[in-house]
């Protein structure tokens, strides 16, 4: 990881170093591994899966979500509808029920 400093001599910083000096000193296996982690972001945390033709505004144009959020909300509702999350939230409501015990932190 390079530095946010380049050191001249013994005694001499320069602050700060550019982001190109910090991309520059990159290995391609770095930015490689930063361009993978950037498409599988894309397609985990997207409505929408990508492709280059796609246009500017998918919902304007008709069409349905079929990203890596869109999967995980689905699966997510068809949890909730087989009652896989029912405990939980039992347990939530009871906890939302009783008065807030001062002693206890709750996240």
């Amino acid at each position: 990881v390079p530095s946010c400093e380049r050191i001249v001599d013994s005694e001499t910083k320069i602050y700060p170093i550019s982001i190109h000096d910090m991309v520059g000193s990159l290995s391609e296996q770095t930015i490689s591994n930063l361009r993978n982690g950037v498409a599988k972001a894309r397609e985990l945390y997207s409505f929408y899966s990508f492709h280059p033709e796609s246009p500017g505004n998918p919902l304007l144009a008709g069409i349905v979500p079929d990203g890596g959020a869109a999967r995980a909300l689905v699966q997510s509702l068809a949890e909730r509808a087989r009652g896989v999350r029912w405990p939980a939230c039992q347990k939530e409501l009871e906890r939302a029920n009783r008065p807030p015990d001062p002693t206890q932190f709750v996240c």
